[in-house]
């Protein structure tokens, strides 16, 4: 079985994309409303890809900011017609002021970007709810 190891390109990019998309409207609103926004911002030649929520300070169950990676790969090598039996993607948390212990998930789902190099902030809605692997 034949390996094929694939990152997104530095910047600029040329064949993949890596980066993220935002909304964020500094005041408050519902998992729903931030969930199914059209976004805000993007930052698609950004050194860190973030994946992470921002609860309003004083009030419950309200947010403030979301962002969702984009992450596109060129397997333009593999050739028409190959199959894929498996992939991995590792990622890495890192913490900075204000972070939980991380004991939440990412879920991993497809995304239909308007190009293959490039993240607008419309991208923002471009993610499905369709998961591509279990949620642990």
């Amino acid at each position: 079985m034949a390996t094929l190891i694939r990152y997104p390109d530095a910047n600029p990019e040329s064949t993949s994309v890596d980066g993220f998309a935002q909304y964020a409207d500094g005041g408050g609103g519902t998992w729903g409303a931030y969930r199914g926004s059209t976004g805000s911002s993007s930052f698609p030649d950004s050194n860190i890809i973030r994946a992470q929520i921002h609860q309003h300070p004083s009030i419950t169950n309200e947010y403030r900011e979301m962002d969702r990676t984009v992450l596109l790969f060129d397997t333009s090598a593999m050739g028409a017609g190959a199959t894929v039996s498996g992939a991995t993607l590792g990622l890495v948390a890192i913490s900075g002021t204000n972070q939980d212990d991380f004991s939440d998930s990412i879920a991993i789902v497809t995304s239909n970007p308007a190009s293959n190099t490039n993240v607008e902030a419309a991208d923002y809605s471009s993610l499905s709810t369709t998961l591509q692997a279990t949620v642990k």
